[in-house]
């Protein structure tokens, strides 16, 4: 930078971002170097002073250590500072833990936003005051143009009771909402968001690091009037609203509806969340839908086993997703697009990048679907780890839905332990998953499946079925540990075509590609519906005591290329 040698990516990812600790940790366990390695795309520039020229050359580090020649010269301006900086506490709010802060927060974003041009002309802070460092507060309106920073050690708590997170047009608010167009918003710091949606479980989980990590009592539809708390106002307040009676099918439908995120952006544009912790949301975590250039990076979510609780949901073009540490009660980050005809001629979800993250825990690592309607297309995921999720590439839909997936690339990865059930130790800290209660079906480390459970039925089929094509997975290490639990290391299901209410031909997925392949220690592979397709440079080791490791049904046109071992 100007001239002077500021550090190599990987030191400064691992000082700066919550995912990199982990993967370390990953790789130092790796005792026998089984796993593809992760590269870090991305470099942290800290403390530069505002409205500053900056250059910067960059070089890449072969394996030897031998650095390539100079890139072009990167000219950057740093922002100004921040115009406005209005501290809530000053007019009015209160970090008690106990006063409802709602309206004052709204007036200060309102009052601090007006006229601004950009992100950084108005600044939102929530910092701890003399009463505390907890604000409370009900569903919060952003406007355009604004950065919302919540600072370290301060939480913002959003309150359990339903009517502080309005019905619009139907939908319930979420805690922190950005409706109507919304342009550059930034929602940043080191504090948390606490969406209070659920009990959180008297005991923590101790991680692999030795790091406490928030667990949740069992959170389910059958639950809600158990171990819900906002969820459950929200529920409740959903049956008063049908004058008390409802069938179950409704309630299906309510429980999909009713409950609040912690972060939703609709229609929105260049987007930032950065930093901040996200923790127990009645709903969802973030989401970004039917906007156009969002970023969530450095971020920690921590909701494992709240229901639906996805980490980072996408329904946007453009979005990048990197250095993040996530938790998740459900998809770790997952792509959707809708479901049925209504949504058929919606702009498809398009243009992902998803890198160098650690996802944890959750029903998948990187998910397409199982919203599939106006289509997923054009998705990378590369350079990222995961330790105990339920699936890893995940990849979901039904032939009613609607749209479907294609040219997703899922590369250079490495998974370990993905559905399994298994007695696991790491870094001297023992995980018995022999009681884990998996909630998506699957339990594999690549799933491409048409026979999703459909869940909420309010809508319209759509006119033709889902269909995936072009998918690419390459350079992908997956190691479960023993054969004793977990499911198929690659299950694809496509659609029979046997419903005749539907009307729908059989469909098969097409264009899937398998290369560069280690699984070790993992159930046979189950591929039906599958054509067109390639494995090319697979090594299965140790598939326990089945006869093969593939179980072939239904496929058309399969190639095997230096596959160890190959098909009977």
């Amino acid at each position: 930078m100007n001239g002077k040698l500021i550090g190599g990516a990987n030191e400064i990812i691992f000082k700066n971002s919550p995912a990199s600790p982990y993967i370390n940790l990953f790789y130092k366990e790796d005792k026998f170097n089984f796993h593809t390695k992760i590269n870090y795309h991305s470099f942290l520039v800290k403390n530069l002073k505002p409205n500053k020229i900056y250059s910067f050359i960059v070089r890449s580090v072969d394996k030897k250590g031998k650095e390539s020649k100079d890139s072009k010269e990167v000219v950057h301006k740093t922002v100004p500072k921040y115009k406005k900086v209005f501290n809530v506490s000053k007019f009015g709010a209160k970090g008690d833990g106990k006063t409802l802060n709602t309206e004052i927060i709204q007036r200060t974003i309102n009052k601090c936003s007006k006229n601004s041009k950009s992100a950084f002309d108005c600044k939102i802070l929530i910092s701890a005051d003399k009463y505390g460092k907890i604000f409370l507060t009900g569903a919060l309106y952003l406007r355009s143009n604004m950065t919302f920073e919540i600072d370290n050690g301060t939480i913002l708590r959003g309150s359990s009771n339903f009517v502080d997170y309005p019905l619009v047009n139907n939908v319930v608010a979420a805690l922190l909402y950005g409706i109507n167009n919304l342009t550059n918003v930034r929602i940043v710091g080191l504090g948390t968001i606490d969406g209070q949606g659920w009990q959180r479980s008297s005991s923590d989980t101790i991680d692999e690091l030795g790091n406490h990590l928030a667990y949740y009592e069992n959170s389910y539809f059958s639950t809600w009037n158990i171990t819900g708390i906002l969820a459950r106002s929200q529920m409740e307040a959903a049956i008063n609203r049908s004058n008390g009676s409802m069938s179950n099918s409704d309630l299906v439908n309510a429980y999909a509806s009713v409950r609040s995120s912690l972060i939703t952006f609709y229609y929105a544009t260049n987007i930032f969340i950065g930093y901040i912790k996200l923790i127990n949301p009645a709903f969802h975590g973030i989401r970004f839908l039917l906007g156009k250039n969002v970023v969530c990076a450095y971020t920690k979510t921590e909701t494992y086993n709240i229901n639906n609780a996805d980490g980072i949901q996408s329904q946007s073009i453009n979005t990048i997703i990197f250095n993040n540490f996530i938790n998740s009660g459900d998809d770790c980050v997952v792509f959707k697009a809708g479901q049925g005809q209504s949504v058929a001629n919606f702009p498809p979800t398009q243009y992902g990048w998803v890198f160098n993250n650690y996802m944890r825990e959750g029903h998948g690592v990187v998910v397409l679907g199982s919203e599939t309607g106006s289509w997923i297309k054009d998705i990378l995921a590369e350079d990222n780890v995961a330790f105990l999720t339920e699936n890893g590439m995940r990849v979901k839909s039904t032939a009613q839905t609607g749209g479907g997936c294609k040219n997703f690339y899922f590369r250079d990865t490495a998974m370990r332990e993905i559905g399994t059930k298994n007695i696991i130790e790491i870094n001297g800290h023992l995980f018995n998953r022999s009681n884990v209660i998996y909630q998506s079906g699957s339990q594999c480390a690549f799933v491409l499946s048409m026979t999703y459970n459909l869940g909420s039925t309010n809508w319209i089929r759509a006119k033709t079925p889902s269909h995936f094509l072009d998918i690419n997975v390459k350079s992908v290490t997956v190691d479960n540990g023993n054969t004793a639990t977990g499911g198929p290391m690659i299950s694809v299901t496509g659609y029979s075509g046997q419903d005749t209410s539907l009307g729908y031909p059989e469909t098969f997925s097409k264009n899937v590609t398998f290369e560069d392949i280690k699984i070790i220690r993992a159930r046979p592979a189950n591929i039906s519906r599958l054509q067109d397709s390639l494995f090319k440079n697979i090594l299965i080791q140790d598939w326990g005591n089945f006869a093969s490791p593939w179980i072939l049904n239904n496929t058309k046109n399969l190639k095997f290329i230096n596959v160890q071992p190959m098909p009977n």
